[in-house]
């Protein structure tokens, strides 16, 4: 049984998870070896060699531990791919890995010995390049030459992370907000908050949600200074140029009307900050868990699975502000089709987005329709399943991972998927 799990998503971009792989097998303590770890490495759809080198991996690796694969027929996003991975975990300490590291000696020690020193410590994450917050460590070059002659001179890395490390070993920074490019936690905290959020689609602010949510649980979450690990940046994001743009825009709209955080972006916000979120927000496990596998969900009533009349309740889901997402033109293709009565009802969780911008974009196409119904009303993550169930099928829609999900599930429930 392993006591250290540690999750990896990747999708494509082989030479990047390889040396990630690679230099975290290199620098493995024996002391967090002799309890057992185990690597979980979930492959979201990938078509380059990615299945074939994992496999390399595995088989190379197996006399020091256990590499757990997960592939997936097609990449569902980095929230889904990591709460899938999760529910693989048995260690007690999990780890949350991007897929763009490059790991030196010591940099999981510090990390780990957190959780023992401090009780209170819910989540933590190292010092990085390329952080987007107080974690971030700047490398500076003489010569822009300089930084490709760093990255390939293994040496040179580790005699400055060690140097980091060394400087920065006796400081623990409290923050309400750490970057999952690499986080650690415990267990039973994950039990307690639960996996990421999949509002957040393909990723972004993901990791904020998830910090809040523990904050609110009563644990700290830290940036520790003796810990450090080279961060190479959007490694798999970067390939998503676009959808990343529109994923930043709309990512963020949602996670500051979720937390009702009053600003210019969300004025009818509640509360002036984090800050004020968390000093006079409880934590509520009913509203802030968050399922991250199958089992955690409530199962569906046989009354809900039952079909009610002789129209068909079709559902779409989507991501309904981000400009990528191809739902406008799936809802437009199928109230085209008049060959069945059916009933097209659109899921507006009010918690995320507002009506009124989604009522705004169908009137461009159809103006107001009698087939067209609007749900507002904010589920329970664990009720999901018994909510997806009350309707007969689920539309499809292109370029959107809110979407991907819920078709994912609605797989998983023998719910009919319609053709895009």
């Amino acid at each position: 049984m392993a006591y250290y799990s540690f999750v990896m998503v990747c999708y494509n971009n082989w030479s990047f998870t390889d040396k990630a792989v690679k230099s975290f097998f290199e620098y493995l303590n024996p002391i967090h070896q002799n309890k057992g770890i185990e690597l979980i490495i979930v492959n979201n759809g990938s078509n380059d060699e990615t299945e074939a080198g994992i496999e390399e991996c595995r088989i190379k690796f197996k006399e020091v531990s256990e590499i757990k694969t997960v592939h997936l027929e097609k990449n569902l996003g980095y929230i889904v791919g990591v709460n899938i991975g999760l529910s693989n975990c048995s260690g007690e300490i999990i780890t949350l890995l991007n897929n763009d590291l490059v790991f030196c000696p010591g940099w999981f020690d510090s990390l780990a010995n957190i959780f023992d020193a401090d009780l209170t410590v819910g989540a933590a994450t190292p010092l990085l390049t390329n952080g987007s917050g107080e974690e971030n460590i700047e490398l500076e070059y003489k010569k822009p030459e300089m930084k490709e002659a760093f990255f390939k001179s293994k040496e040179t890395m580790n005699y400055y992370a060690a140097k980091i490390m060394e400087k920065n070993s006796k400081v623990i920074i409290k923050s309400n907000r750490i970057v999952g490019t690499c986080i650690a936690f415990r267990k039973d905290i994950l039990l307690l908050v639960g996996g990421l959020d999949f509002w957040f689609g393909i990723g972004i602010f993901d990791d904020d949600d998830f910090s809040i949510r523990i904050n609110l649980a009563g644990y700290k979450t830290v940036i520790v200074g003796g810990s450090f690990v080279y961060h190479i940046g959007s490694a798999t994001f970067s390939k998503f140029t676009q959808m990343n743009d529109a994923a930043v825009i709309s990512n963020k709209k949602k996670f500051l009307r979720k937390w009702k955080i009053k600003c210019t972006e969300n004025v009818e916000g509640f509360y002036d900050s984090r800050e004020d979120v968390l000093l006079r927000t409880h934590y509520i496990r009913k509203k802030h868990f968050i399922p991250f596998e199958f089992s955690q969900f409530k199962k569906p009533s046989e009354k809900s699975l039952a079909k009610k009349t002789d129209v068909k309740r079709m559902l779409l889901v989507a991501d309904w502000n981000n400009f990528k997402s191809g739902w406008l033109k799936e809802l437009e293709r199928n109230l085209l089709q008049t060959d069945i009565k059916k009933e097209i009802n659109l899921w507006i969780p009010a918690e995320y987005f507002t009506k009124t911008e989604v009522e705004n974009e169908v009137s461009k196409i159809i103006g107001t329709d009698s087939n067209v119904n609007y749900i507002e009303k904010d589920i329970n993550s664990e009720d999901l399943l018994e909510f997806l169930s009350s309707f007969d099928a689920v539309i499809p829609v292109t370029d959107d991972f809110v979407n991907r999900y819920i078709i994912y599930l609605a797989k998983q429930m023998n719910i009919e998927v319609l053709r895009l």
